[in-house]
């Protein structure tokens, strides 16, 4: 269960400078990025993805199960 306050977290880039992954850089002290007053677009953003799943750990597997290799040509 993620912390209390990172519920309430934001991206750093607003939806759409996410979106084309290009810098956002917010005008001022406002809420606005300088893209979006550009394009005359609201400046919204949403929270981030969830974490990313972990990755497992191959050597916890028997040592058969991990890699199989292709047969060789003969």
């Amino acid at each position: 269960m993620p912390p209390p306050h990172a519920q309430e977290r934001n991206r750093k880039a607003c939806d759409k400078c996410h979106q084309q992954k290009l810098s956002c850089k917010k005008m001022g002290g406002g809420d606005e990025c300088e893209r979006c007053h550009r394009l005359k677009r609201p400046c919204t953003s949403s929270p981030p993805a969830a974490e990313p799943a972990q990755q497992h750990d191959d050597s916890a597997q028997p040592e058969g199960a991990r890699r199989r290799r292709r047969p060789e040509k003969t």
